[in-house]
């Protein structure tokens, strides 16, 4: 398995072609600062929140979520495996319904964002 990225709070990880595992760590970020005091199961919780919400709104869009049990056994209960998306150099923006009348999701480059 390769580690991808180390975020703030999350870190990716590949083991799979075009697929990608996230994992909450229970690292805790103030700013751009990762306090070293851990919150002991945040990942956890972190990650149940997340699928709770893709669940949720599940038949309004479609996510890259496969799976939260196709996961190795180290990170059980704190990761997701998804399909990995390739973003560019793009900025998805949504412009809410009352000041754009629609509700409809833009994507803008970095220049246009700003």
């Amino acid at each position: 398995m390769e580690l991808l990225h180390r975020g703030k709070v999350r870190d990716v990880y590949s083991d799979r072609p075009g697929e990608v595992i996230l994992v909450a760590t229970d690292r805790v970020s103030v700013y751009d600062v990762v306090l070293p005091t851990p919150i002991p199961e945040k990942g956890k919780l972190l990650t149940s929140l997340s699928l709770w919400w893709f669940d949720q709104l599940a038949d309004v869009m479609p996510n890259h979520v496969i799976s939260a049990t196709d996961v190795p056994a180290e990170f059980e209960g704190r990761a997701v495996r998804c399909q990995q998306v390739e973003v560019g150099r793009s900025v998805a923006k949504l412009i809410d319904a009352p000041s754009a009348g629609d509700g409809e999701i833009k994507s803008l480059t970095q220049d246009e964002a700003r």
